[in-house]
């Protein structure tokens, strides 16, 4: 008897999901409108920064176990002062030269080794553990990204682009907060102010009331 043998079918690979640099920086200014004109979308998003960015800048809605462990990194980082201005502080591009992916793992781990607290390294591993990668290791879709050009907010899943009109290379000593979350020169930059501003004294009485520890 002639047997056939049936080759298995190897499933499709999905594209990743790409948005022009354009795009995402069309979603971020339309974004911050919102958030400059409606007060309840203002109070969405200091609760829920990961949540809102993912789905409102990149278009691509995050599962409910990594937004929770993203926003508590992300505000276990704005409550730490020390780290605040490390990230404040640090120059993606030395020189006129970016640093290398490489270089900025080294700088990274450095500053949580100097400034880290209780509640950022244990949040660092929770999304570690949850399988959601480390930030500031790797180029990973699912995980924070933490990168030279100082931003929090590419969060995970949202697509990331080589314009680098969308990056900074500069310091951004000017924001109380200690950081731009990436969108310097993309959005109005006092509105961009009074929003981190506020992520920050949210981020403050959480770690207050305890609400950080994992």
């Amino acid at each position: 008897m002639k047997t056939t043998t049936i080759q298995p079918v190897k499933p499709a690979q999905s594209a990743p999901l790409v948005l022009p640099a354009a795009q995402l920086r069309s979603n971020a200014q339309a974004l911050f409108t919102q958030l400059d004109k409606d007060a309840a979308a203002r109070a969405e998003f200091i609760h829920n920064p990961a949540g809102v960015l993912a789905a409102k800048v990149g278009q691509r809605p995050l599962p409910p176990q990594q937004v929770s462990d993203v926003n508590r990194l992300l505000f276990t980082m704005l409550a730490n002062d020390g780290f605040r201005q490390w990230m404040d502080d640090y120059q993606a591009s030395p020189g006129g030269k970016p640093v290398s992916e490489e270089q900025f793992s080294r700088d990274f781990a450095a500053a949580v080794l100097k400034f880290g607290d209780g509640d950022l390294i244990r949040a660092m591993f929770k999304l570690a553990s949850d399988g959601f990668g480390l930030p500031g290791f790797g180029n990973s879709a699912e995980q924070l990204l933490i990168g030279p050009e100082k931003s929090l907010v590419t969060p995970a899943a949202t697509p990331s682009t080589s314009d680098q009109t969308l990056r900074s290379s500069q310091n951004f000593n000017g924001f109380a907060s200690g950081l731009s979350l990436g969108f310097a020169g993309v959005v109005d930059a006092a509105l961009l102010r009074t929003v981190i501003g506020q992520l920050v004294d949210q981020a403050k009485q959480m770690q207050a009331a305890g609400q950080l520890r994992v």
